[in-house]
């Protein structure tokens, strides 16, 4: 995972624990900060970044995050009627409209951080800022 792929706001795994990324410096540095116990991590260096990792969507996070599964289709969740994520070859899929316009955003999310990503685009920020990953 790059530095250049996060944004402030963004869930990582980081030593087995998640973190939120709380800023990232133009130089590439990156201070998190855990979402329970507010423990801050500085990372200084291309290593400690390195070791990173994204964490995957699963069904429990979409569901404890107001996603509803489809009857017809286990692989499918349902978001207030406008946003939809699927699965799909092992790979999520997120659709929604944009701000209540009638066209349709597809984007992939496999990722947590990703998932995050369509969410602020699609204009539902307040859920991206406060996912529940438990």
């Amino acid at each position: 995972m790059k530095v250049t792929e996060l944004m402030i706001g963004d869930y990582v795994k980081y030593q087995g624990y998640n973190y939120i990324i709380e800023e990232i410096s133009t130089k590439g540095w990156i201070h998190l900060i855990h979402p329970e116990v507010k423990v801050r991590v500085n990372m200084t260096s291309d290593y400690i970044i390195d070791l990173l990792e994204p964490i995957p969507i699963t069904p429990e996070i979409l569901k404890a995050n107001g996603f509803e599964q489809s009857m017809d289709d286990e692989d499918k969740y349902y978001f207030e009627d406008s946003s939809i994520i699927f699965k799909h070859n092992d790979k999520y899929l997120f659709s929604a409209s944009i701000n209540g316009s009638k066209g349709m955003l597809y984007l992939c999310a496999n990722y947590v951080h990703e998932l995050q990503h369509a969410l602020k685009i699609c204009g539902l920020n307040e859920l991206a800022d406060n996912l529940k990953l438990k």
